[in-house]
């Protein structure tokens, strides 16, 4: 008796009462669990113990909860898969009589750190819509896979003397074990990866039809070199004159390379924005890239030089007004003109050389803060004025190209200039679309990439180019035979297309078949993050227009609706001296943080980007064990809209995790005799509008106030319960509604109120409708 007394006292009646009544509720769940047959699968190598209680004692509340919660998951993880419920039936007779819809993640580069929450971000918001979608009626393409070609893989594996194919297919192993441990509902066996070479010599052949059409050759560029990369990168890959991918220094560097023909589509890209449904800070984004602008390209005479040969003849320049050659007071060339120290007079060859060897030793990022400019000695005639125009040379980057070599130079930009008819007729003057953008530098100095699967021959004295006749050309091996080198594709190669394979991943002897991709194009709902806003869906486009242009894609566009996810941020901590303060030892007081220890201490907040350089990440792998999957699954999605940024606090997770344990203790606790046959009318309108606020929020993608519902509805549920007014019906349509946020919990629910349905998910159930008023 007295250790009775003891435990009394230091726990209370309540878990006394836990103790009892989760000994027949775990009993009744085990032989529930009994008549499930899944495929002769058994969790943890053995039997589940289905009468060990949800709470021991001896051990801490949250744990324990948390250890229930992932059983559970783990379980019904392992059903899904064995049953194949997430496959995509395109061939079935049924699944041709459904309307489709294809979900889309941007999809991941698995790098060795694995993903950090804030990864999960999309991963989450499309798993919701396609478990949604399904029990709306639609047969759902939702698929997965890799963008594993790259150049920081290929550099870790050089670093620790590895080879990089292994290090690779860890990293893979790695990021689809966590995908797995959220429950997404990924059809698994359309699993791509872009450095598979079943998948790149799909990608080599493309690149093939790019050459065959005129739309991919060779040429010498000026092209940004970082040496400590060894590559070669697109402008995209550089920002402030430093490569995006660990801040390394760059230059500009003449090189030959294969480029794509990507100017060509330019307007094309940017008038078929106007029809999709993206943000429009996104379509901006991308008619600012492609930077189309309708003008006039004016042609400048320069003026003879008697002490040089004539090198030099006509510059072009590009201006929307033709008439503000009134106001031009100078011309500007680039230091990478052809044949411009020929075209300078001896008395200014030595200073525009100097300037030129300076140029080609400072990085982008100090070409842009030191701009300098030097008089070339030459001049040419302003057609308006009768004027000479004194030409300069910079190391400025302008956008010159073959079409604009020149910029001019103007005052008074805003004030307008008149001309007459009779000065238009000087000019040689032409309509012209002058582009921001230039063609895509498309060769990469790297091995762990597509090799180029075109050969470079020399036959009599001559060059011609040769298409290999055998794909894939394999990366390592095969790369150092062809004549161009160690020349690869950029790691956007990849990825242009994949939304094309997944409709088709397996096929060995087409890139896709016509029929499925006319049956799933375009992408419904594309989710993804921010930093893609331009190059990997410019490219994207521009890809598959080349193929809807050869017959090959079914649809101009790839992508109907976009959403970017916001970036996660932790909340960094810092006293007056501004040291950090760990989380922890923080406390909101009076609308204000301070110290636990004293409270009269304020402290600072900050939000800082997750990021590994910035030593703050939280894995996924780490919240789930705490707190479970379904418990980060509502976390994420209640942290604010989708595409606002968000705030990482593992504080706030408590709330979700209160709430799945309670559903458990609330359902697992039902007695089939308290339960109502009919709804009440306050019922019915309750769950009617219950009903109508989580279908909106799905249809939107507006997930983060789905939470709150469910939230507000339980207590009401709980009410009607001890009342004796609560339905089964309302009881199943809480969970059918909680199963796309909640997948696991709703699942074990769902099967434990309705027991005998063998073989058979609540995805497969049918989205609840609203309920009739008797």
């Amino acid at each position: 008796m007295s250790t009775i007394s003891s435990f009394l006292r230091t726990f209370g009646i309540k878990w006394l009462l836990i103790l009892v009544f989760t000994k027949n509720l775990w009993a009744n769940g085990w032989r529930c669990r009994q008549g499930l047959k899944i495929s002769n699968v058994e969790l943890f190598g053995g039997s589940i113990n289905r009468q060990r209680p949800i709470f021991s004692v001896s051990r801490n509340e949250i744990a324990e909860g948390t250890e229930v919660l992932r059983e559970i998951e783990k379980y019904w993880q392992k059903f899904w898969e064995n049953e194949a419920i997430f496959a995509t039936g395109d061939d079935s007779p049924e699944s041709k009589t459904k309307p489709k819809f294809y979900l889309l993640s941007m999809i991941p580069y698995p790098s060795g750190d694995g993903l950090h929450v804030g990864h999960l971000l999309g991963y989450t918001a499309i798993d919701a819509v396609s478990r949604y979608k399904r029990m709306k009626g639609y047969e759902v393409l939702n698929p997965i896979g890799w963008d594993s070609f790259g150049l920081p893989a290929e550099r870790y594996a050089k670093e620790v003397g590895r080879n990089v194919e292994e290090v690779t297919r860890e990293n893979i192993d790695r990021f689809r074990a966590q995908l797995k441990s959220m429950g997404y509902s990924y059809d698994w066996t359309r699993e791509i990866s872009t450095s598979d070479p079943d998948y790149y010599k799909w990608t080599q052949w493309t690149f093939q039809q790019f050459f065959l059409n005129g739309l991919a050759y060779r040429s010498h560029e000026h092209v940004n070199w970082c040496p400590e990369l060894d590559s070669v990168l697109a402008n995209e890959e550089v920002r402030n004159g430093k490569s995006i991918r660990g801040s390394h220094d760059v230059y500009r560097k003449p090189m030959e390379q294969w480029m794509l023909r990507i100017t060509k589509y330019a307007k094309r890209l940017v008038e078929d924005l106007k029809d999709l449904d993206w943000p429009q800070h996104l379509k901006v984004a991308q008619e600012k890239w492609i930077g189309l602008e309708e003008g006039y390209r004016v042609g400048l005479e320069v003026l003879p030089c008697p002490e040089i040969q004539p090198v030099m003849h006509t510059l072009h320049a590009f201006t929307l007004d033709p008439c503000m050659l009134r106001k031009c007071k100078a011309i500007e060339v680039s230091i990478y003109t052809d044949n411009l120290l020929k075209a300078c007079p001896p008395d200014y060859r030595s200073a525009v050389a100097e300037l030129i060897e300076e140029s080609s030793k400072l990085t982008n990022l100090e070409l842009a803060e030191k701009r300098k400019i030097q008089f070339t000695g030459r001049y040419a005639l302003n057609p308006l004025t009768g004027a000479n125009i004194p030409i300069y040379v910079t190391n400025g980057l302008y956008g010159f190209n073959k079409d604009i070599n020149a910029r001019l130079v103007v005052d008074n930009v805003d004030t307008q200039s008149e001309c007459s008819s009779d000065d238009l007729k000087k000019l040689k003057v032409e309509p012209f679309t002058n582009l921001r953008f230039r063609d895509w530098i498309f060769s990469r100095q790297r091995n762990w990439g597509e090799p180029i699967p075109i050969f470079k021959e020399t036959e009599s004295g001559n060059t011609f180019y040769k298409l290999a006749e055998k794909l894939p050309v394999h990366v390592s091996q095969e790369t150092s035979k062809l004549r161009n080198t160690n020349e690869t594709m950029p790691q956007w190669a990849g990825s242009c297309w994949h939304y094309l394979r997944f409709v088709d991943p397996r096929n060995s002897n087409a890139i896709f078949d016509k029929a499925k991709a006319q049956h799933w194009l375009p992408v419904d709902l594309y989710i993804g993050g921010a930093e893609h806003s331009v190059s990997h869906l410019l490219y994207s486009r521009f890809w598959n227009k080349v193929l809807y242009d050869l017959g090959i894609s079914p649809c101009p566009e790839p992508f109907k609706k976009i959403i970017l996810h916001g970036t996660m941020n932790r909340a960094q901590y810092y006293d007056k001296d501004g040291k950090e303060v760990p989380e922890d030892l923080v406390i909101k007081h009076k609308g204000e943080f301070v110290l636990k220890a004293d409270m009269s201490t304020p402290v600072t907040i900050k939000a800082v980007k997750m990021s590994k350089s910035k030593q703050n990440v939280v894995k996924p792998d780490d919240i789930i064990e705490t707190w479970s999957a379904d418990a980060l699954r509502l976390h994420l999605t209640f942290l604010g809209p989708i595409e606002k940024n968000k705030i990482w606090s593992d504080r706030a997770i408590v709330g979700v995790h209160k709430l799945l344990l309670n559903l458990v203790k609330f359902y697992k606790n039902i007695h089939p005799g308290k339960l109502a046959r009919r709804e009440t009318k306050e019922i019915i309108n309750c769950t009617n509008g219950f009903i109508t606020h989580i279908t909106r929020c799905l249809e939107t993608v507006q997930l983060n106030t789905s939470v709150q519902g469910f939230f507000k509805f339980f207590p009401e549920m709980k009410r009607w319960y001890r009342s004796n007014t609560l339905t089964l019906r309302v009881c199943n349509i809480f969970l059918l509604l909680l199963n796309p946020f909640a997948p696991h919990i709703s699942e074990e629910l769902w099967h434990y109120l309705n027991p005998g349905n063998d073989g058979v998910s609540i995805s497969q159930q049918k989205w609840p409708e609203h309920l009739n008023s008797h």
